[in-house]
């Protein structure tokens, strides 16, 4: 409360600048440019420096635009709300320390570059993550998700030598990855949930896994673990592998279907092993691998038949076959 004898001058210039303080902290888009301050109401004509400033200025499910290529924190960035945060057209903007999303809204990264370093992108909590035109590069992990019902959407980004896992998925969580390419480092790691009614699923499709120590891996547990891989090309890596080294009378699911695609230059292309462990294959082509198959102890790879299995080094196990419905 203003004190009544301030002079009326002084209390519209108070109640001006509340209003400002107001939308400033409502603001639907804000920017960031390489020149801004974080001083600065964060607008077009007055863009702040740094992201936190920007997150701090915008509503929730608001914007934050990058204008410019330039390096937008000075410390690991933690999204706590709704947010759309993209680079215009042409700009390199990166976060060199990397996000947390912490948050039970839809966050959404566009357009931008994470170089060097830790993780990129840690999802503690989120309801959807939708990472669009991307990348990462020579990090330890480019997209990793905690425990959780957490949906991960990511398309046309590329990861380049991201040594421990370009996406590495917890128990609970969904990913989908599109029209995208992986290389070098590591691929897709997925673990599975310790409870039955746990659900983990990765899907792939339009995409390519190539030089990288493990293609996709999918580490089962009592819950259910699914990987569907359509339309995608995988060379050059250790291949697409389904395990579990839980017990027959705990084990869950572990299943990776793969459907219309290239396994090439791999070594194995497909693996099962354990209880529960399963591939199934359907209308790939499976050639020129140093290892085609590899069926290990209790794990099974099923075949329905129209697959081209041929030219690889070796196979190891027997396939199961059936029929299309």
């Amino acid at each position: 409360m203003l004190p009544m004898n301030l002079p009326a001058g002084m209390i519209l210039l108070s109640a001006c600048l509340a209003l400002a303080s107001t939308a400033n902290a409502e603001l639907f888009r804000a920017y960031l440019a390489s020149d801004g301050n974080d001083a600065n109401p964060c607008t077009l004509p007055q863009p702040c420096r740094l992201l936190p400033a920007a997150l701090a200025a915008i509503q929730n499910d608001g914007e934050v635009w990058l204008l410019d290529s330039a390096n937008y924190s000075s410390g690991p960035v933690t999204i706590a709300k709704a947010a759309t945060i993209l680079a215009v057209a042409g700009a390199s903007a990166s976060f060199k320390d990397g996000l947390e999303i912490s948050t039970d809204e839809v966050v959404t990264l566009r357009n931008l570059t994470f170089g060097s370093g830790s993780t990129a992108i840690m999802v503690t909590r989120a309801t959807q993550v939708n990472v669009d035109d991307c990348r990462f590069w020579y990090r330890l992990h480019g997209i990793t998700v905690a425990p959780g019902n957490t949906y991960v959407r990511v398309t046309n980004s590329t990861f380049e030598y991201n040594f421990d896992g370009a996406i590495v998925a917890d128990p609970g969580t969904t990913v989908s990855l599109s029209n995208s390419h992986i290389t070098g480092g590591m691929g897709i790691r997925v673990f599975g949930g310790g409870a039955g009614a746990v659900r983990t699923v990765l899907q792939v499709t339009r995409s390519t896994i190539t030089k990288v120590s493990a293609g996709i891996l999918l580490n089962g547990n009592a819950g259910t673990t699914l990987a569907f891989v359509h339309d995608s090309e995988i060379s050059g890596t250790g291949g697409l592998r389904a395990s579990n080294s839980w017990p027959a009378d705990v084990a869950g699911p572990t299943v990776i279907t793969v459907s219309g695609s290239m396994l090439s230059n791999n070594s194995p292309a497909v693996y099962a092993g354990g209880f529960g462990a399963r591939v199934v294959l359907n209308g790939n082509t499976i050639s020129g691998n140093v290892v085609g198959y590899e069926i290990a102890v209790a794990g099974t790879i099923e075949s329905a038949g129209n697959n081209v299995i041929r030219d690889n080094g070796s196979n190891t196990g027997a396939l199961s076959t059936f029929g299309l419905q």
